[in-house]
């Protein structure tokens, strides 16, 4: 009698978190090891912890998109808390360092940006929900991927996409709602559009891209959406709808000039066509 055994090894999501990491110093640059990092979710209160290796590395990875505070302590040394946001599939850099002092001193920096990735070769470009929100006009998927450089609107009705990037066809860019694939197979298309005030972060990936977001060649769209947070919130509308001032567009002015001409209408005013 035979046995066969099969093994499967386990099928990792595609990345829809951030980390944050960082190095811990003294004021002569020697590392700090078993510090204390806690990071906790400004909008959720929602904490996790890390310590402080030998080389005093620290990282805390699979953090939902959104601001952080980062606390570091360590006895002896006065605590800091340094601001940081956290993008999808991107590593957020706060290096700190600790100066000696009671425990109940606080230095609050803000951890910001660098220019250069070092932690990845992909190009990457991510869109924060306050920027989507006040970009008019170019906050559905098609107008957020074109703010990057390499990506160009869809030309002469081709089939795919609203959008090529770096080259490619139409059909090879890569949706995706969360992680979860957002592709409609037979026309290569985003499956389903969402809100621009359901979006949390748009994340754009055109070149060189991880393992874990392959598939396609032109590129790789990413939309995470909004998570609950501590508070209400909520969002009105107003649509402007113009007035006799506007000007006509071409096909408004040929039907003015219609009923201008008609002889039933040779006792109405302007203003009165135009209603």
């Amino acid at each position: 009698m035979a046995f066969v055994f099969a093994f499967t090894s386990p099928a990792w999501a595609q990345t829809i978190n951030g980390n944050v990491v960082g190095t811990v110093t003294d004021e002569q640059g020697a590392a700090v090891p078993g510090a204390t990092v806690t990071v906790t979710n400004v909008a959720t209160g929602a904490e996790r912890t890390a310590t402080t290796n030998e080389d005093g590395l620290y990282r805390v990875a699979g953090l939902p998109v959104g601001s952080y505070s980062v606390k570091i302590e360590k006895t002896g040394f006065a605590g800091v808390i340094a601001n940081v946001g956290v993008s999808v599939g991107q590593d957020s850099k706060a290096d700190v360092q600790l100066k000696a002092g009671g425990v109940a001193e606080n230095v609050t920096v803000v951890a910001t940006g660098t220019l250069l990735d070092t932690t990845q070769s992909q190009v990457a470009k991510s869109v924060e929900q306050t920027r989507i929100l006040e970009l008019p006009g170019r906050n559905s998927l098609n107008g957020l991927a074109l703010l990057n450089p390499g990506v160009l609107p869809n030309q002469n009705g081709r089939p795919g996409s609203g959008f090529a990037v770096n080259g490619n066809r139409t059909r090879s860019n890569n949706f995706t709602i969360d992680g979860a694939n957002n592709n409609d197979q037979s026309l290569s298309i985003p499956r389903q559009n969402l809100p621009p005030e359901a979006i949390g972060e748009f994340q754009i990936i055109t070149n060189t891209p991880s393992a874990e977001f392959g598939r396609n060649a032109g590129s790789y769209v990413n939309q995470i959406t909004k998570s609950g947070t501590n508070d209400f919130h909520g969002i009105g509308h107003y649509a402007w709808d113009g007035n006799g001032v506007d000007s006509l567009t071409t096909t408004q002015q040929r039907n003015f000039n219609a009923l201008r001409a008609a002889p039933a209408n040779a006792s109405l005013t302007d203003k009165q066509i135009l209603r």
